[in-house]
């Protein structure tokens, strides 16, 4: 037979094997025994969970990746990645032989090379340094395990020899800049008892990290929270000022004292509490009043009570928990109304107050009390965290998409200004700091808490201000500072297109008269609105003898191009695939040519087709001369001459099938035969406008709030027992809410002749398991429920089982039927058809 033989063992060879494994499992219960007592352990359930699987198979960055990320930002893409204090703690592999070498799991990166990285030190050793007691105690239990084990010998030596190591281990762990434990841990309070109030400043680290703190990260909150942890609370910034400014000297015993309010929902703990601290640190203790943070009912375990224990210690700074979500515009009027303070100022929970920042905002609004005033907005950097003044002069504007525009300060404006201290009129505010009369705040109709979540209330309160009486100014003696995320961070009850699309139509239906439809005509589709809910707000439009927006776009804005009634384009010309570069006209010359489009001022962009194929800027409108070159005719003629169309991104001249091309080599702006293919040719324009399509967004709702010719019953969706209504959203999830405060909008669920629970093309069904309901979309196996009307339960045809509501949560389960279970009762708002009839 081929192959190894099987040979016997001999016994003494049999006996040193087992006596081998013994003392190999003596060791090593030694080995795990010191270990864990002197905090060697990488244990994963002694990290912080918010930077575990630092390298698992879901995140988006590695730590041997770390080495190689470029300090760059993709501005046009914004995609997520998830910043370090997101990520969670790679597992540590099983213990080696020398206890100095763990390795991660990915990439083959040893522990020690990532802690002589980070700068970092195991927590544990870290809490014993100061506690002799535990250190001693850890020494003689390991010692003697050991003695028991080897039958005594020199006691004192291992004593001495243990003593030697953790020593040695403890004066390493002082060296070292910062314990890695420090970064797990933001969600607790640092020093919370031994130092005074207004006074703590969080480690400053010397890391040999600096690409992970500059990463383009943005995880949970839209910015790298790791440079956030990393940077002081009480950091000194610099005062960017106008020099004038700062020798200017206030009363500021005799000047409104402030309340400032900050509404904060699942914020970055460094970032909350670092607005705090620069309010209390550089804001004139007499001026303030309090410091009101409004909690939107977050749910970060930081938030609960670490962050109820550190606020308590200062006077000034007081707590208001909100038990359901409000947004942004509900929580700050709760701030608003619990305030004591002549004056409010709202402030986003990731900003920082710079030097002097209060008294030229409070001594303005005293001398003219209907002025809302904003502050120069400094820029706190989402990726670095490094703070950056102002740079240039400009203020907020707004576009006809309804979005918040930067734009430079036009020309106008500029003229009229005596001194660099002077305000400086403003369209729109950016929303994210203001300050505002308290009694003014309230008069003139405090905040439309029928919008949501996030999104437009800062263009409606703006265009509010300004048409009812009061002015907005930019003070350039002021100045805070703001973290501008690249992308939304917040969370939204369904699809947050449109619940911001929501807030803008409420906007435009209120405020803006005949101009809306161009809003609407920007939009792609609209989402159908509570239009009794904006009624209201009309009214107090008229209680308070607003002018017309026609008023405002002449007086306030002058300087926004407003587009024709007829026109399929307009707006900036922007080159679709060199992005930076904007069509401009010479107005000296009438040369076309590209210039950077942030250097473009806001009345040049004004290029548009119109509906009769003109291509114009201005009053002005292009044609092609004999030498197929482009030129631009003072006078337009309604000729084929001056035909042009506007088709996936080219701008052809129909007459000549040439399109307006950028010469990539010269720069030059040229006209060539149209080719689909090529980039060259690809131009975009702020706007594309259909005047049909969205005419009327009552027509929209009305048809919304309809019942389908196919329901038996439609409307609200009432469980008896909870006495909540089902609300349920087009991104297929759903909650159970007060049936008065459901807007009407959501009111759309119906029981059809088929068995189905429909909203709009999803229908509520069982899931897998049978036990939970889940949205899905419709399809012939939906129509699986019964509804009996004496009952009112609503029976699953699959299950056989009742549809249920736990009081206290916003789920819906499938119980065993009962009749007398009030939370399996169910009641729909409005009775439509028998099936009879149908």
């Amino acid at each position: 037979m081929t192959g190894i033989r099987s040979c016997p063992v001999r016994p003494e060879y049999t006996l040193i094997l087992v006596l081998l494994i013994f003392s190999v499992l003596l060791n090593l219960r030694l080995y795990v025994k010191v270990n864990s007592k002197l905090g060697v352990s990488a244990r994963e359930d002694q990290r912080d969970p918010k930077i575990r699987h630092m390298s698992g198979e879901n995140s988006d960055f590695s730590l041997s990746g770390a080495l190689d990320v470029k300090h760059k930002v993709n501005s046009h893409k914004h995609q997520e990645l998830r910043h370090p204090s997101s990520f969670h703690a790679t597992e540590v592999d099983k213990h080696k032989t020398n206890n100095q070498k763990y390795m991660y799991n990915t990439q083959g990166i040893k522990l020690n090379q990532a802690r002589d990285m980070l700068g970092s030190v195991d927590p544990k050793v870290e809490s014993l340094k100061n506690n002799k007691d535990i250190i001693q105690n850890t020494i003689q239990t390991a010692v003697s395990g050991r003695d028991a084990e080897e039958g005594g010998g020199d006691h004192a030596l291992r004593v001495s020899n243990y003593e030697s190591a953790l020593s040695s281990k403890l004066k390493k762990s002082n060296s070292t800049a910062m314990n890695l434990a420090e970064y797990q841990k933001p969600i607790q309070p640092r020093n919370i008892n031994n130092v005074n109030p207004g006074t703590e400043k969080l480690d400053q680290p010397k890391l040999k990290w600096d690409r992970i703190l500059s990463m383009t990260s943005y995880g949970d909150h839209s910015f790298n929270a790791t440079a956030s942890d990393s940077t002081s609370m009480n950091r000194p910034v610099p005062d960017t000022r106008p020099q004038s400014c700062k020798t200017i000297k206030y009363d500021t015993a005799h000047l409104p004292k402030t309340s400032v309010i900050i509404p904060f929902h699942n914020e970055a703990w460094s970032t909350l509490l670092r607005t705090v601290h620069s309010i209390l640190d550089r804001t004139v203790d007499e001026m303030l009043v309090e410091v009101i943070m409004v909690d939107d009912a977050s749910t970060h375990a930081y938030l609960k009570d670490p962050l109820t224990d550190y606020v308590s210690r200062f006077k000034k700074v007081h707590l208001l928990r909100l038990q359901e979500r409000h947004g942004l515009m509900r929580a700050r009027l709760q701030g608003a109304q619990a305030a004591h303070g002549e004056i409010l100022f709202f402030l986003d929970s990731h900003s920082e107050v710079n030097s002097g920042w209060l008294e030229p905002v409070v001594a303005r609004i005293q001398e003219k009390r209907n002025a809302v005033i904003i502050p120069t907005m400094d820029i706190i950097r989402h990726n670095t965290f490094a703070y950056n003044g102002a740079s240039g002069l400009f203020h907020g504007s707004f576009t006809w998409k309804l979005d918040f525009k930067w734009k430079e300060v036009p020309k106008f404006i500029r003229d009229g200004l005596k001194t660099e201290r002077d305000p400086i009129v403003t369209p729109v505010m950016v929303g994210c700091a203001f300050g505002i009369d308290k009694q003014y705040f309230f008069a003139l109709g405090a905040y439309d808490t029928a919008m949501e979540i996030w999104g437009g209330e800062n263009i409606e309160h703006s265009f509010r201000i300004w048409m009812c009486g009061g002015s907005l100014e930019t003070l350039p003696c002021s100045h805070v500072a703001h973290v501008f995320k690249p992308k939304l961070p917040y969370k939204f009850p369904g699809n947050p297109f449109n619940v911001i699309q929501r807030n803008s139509i409420r906007v435009a239906e209120v405020w803006m008269d005949q101009y809306k439809h161009i809003f609407y005509a920007t939009q792609d589709k609209l989402a159908a609105v509570d239009m009794a809910a904006i009624e209201a707000r009309i009214k107090l439009r008229t209680d308070l003898q607003c002018k017309t927006f026609d008023w405002f776009l002449k007086t306030i804005a002058p300087d926004i191009p407003v587009p024709p009634f007829n026109t399929n384009v307009f707006g900036q010309l922007r080159h679709y695939w060199t992005q930076d570069n904007c069509l401009t006209v010479d107005e000296n010359n009438g040369v076309v040519r590209l210039i950077k489009c942030g250097e473009q001022h806001i009345s040049e962009q004004a290029f548009l087709i119109d509906q009769t194929g003109q291509f114009m800027h201005r009053k002005s409108c292009f044609s092609i001369n004999e030498n197929y070159s482009l030129q631009l005719d003072p006078l337009c003629q309604m000729s084929s001459h001056h035909y042009w169309q506007y088709d996936d991104y080219l701008i052809r001249h129909v007459p000549t099938n040439f399109c307006l091309t950028l010469d990539e080599t010269t720069s030059i702006i040229a006209m060539a035969q149209c080719d689909y293919k090529l980039k060259a040719q690809k131009w975009a324009f702020s706007y594309e406008l259909n005047w049909v399509k969205n005419k009327d967004v009552k027509t929209v709702t009305e048809q919304a709030l309809s019942p389908p010719n196919d329901a038996l019953y439609f409307g609200q969706l009432k469980n008896v027992g909870s006495r909540k209504c089902v609300n349920a959203f087009e991104t297929k999830e759903y909650s159970m809410i007060h049936c008065h405060r459901q807007p009407k909008f959501q009111q759309i669920l119906h029981y059809d002749i088929n068995g189905k629970l429909v909203y709009q093309n999803l229908c509520l069904s069982n899931s897998v398991k049978h036990k939970l309901v889940v949205l899905e979309k419709c399809s012939s196996k939906h129509g699986n429920w019964d509804y009996n009307n004496q009952t009112q339960q609503l029976r699953n045809k699959n299950t056989g089982l009742c549809l249920r509501h736990y009081r206290n949560y916003s789920i819906l389960t499938f119980d065993l039927c009962n009749d007398s279970d009030p939370f399996q009762r169910w009641v729909f708002s409005r009775y439509v058809h028998s099936k009879q009839e149908l």
